[in-house]
């Protein structure tokens, strides 16, 4: 993806919503498999929990495996 259409998505997503209230909010994740580590990533990405008294909880009861890699952004390198 080519920077600039990059930032344009960014720049639509900050025309939406007020970006800057998502820093200090709190956003808890359950699970981490193939739909709650994206969604942690992409809050992440668009600040939410970046200043205090923000954050993000992640809560997984699993163990990272080749067997559950599938539909995450882990690698086996990351084991």
């Amino acid at each position: 993806m080519h920077k600039d259409e990059l930032q344009s998505r960014y720049d639509r997503v900050n025309s939406i919503v007020d970006v800057k209230k998502w820093e200090t909010k709190v956003a808890t994740i359950i699970g981490l498999g193939s739909m709650g580590q994206p969604i942690s990533s992409q809050l992440a990405r668009h600040g939410v929990g970046t200043r205090s008294p923000g954050r993000i909880r992640l809560i997984d009861g699993d163990t990272v495996s080749p067997r559950n890699l599938i539909g995450t952004e882990y690698r086996p390198a990351h084991l």
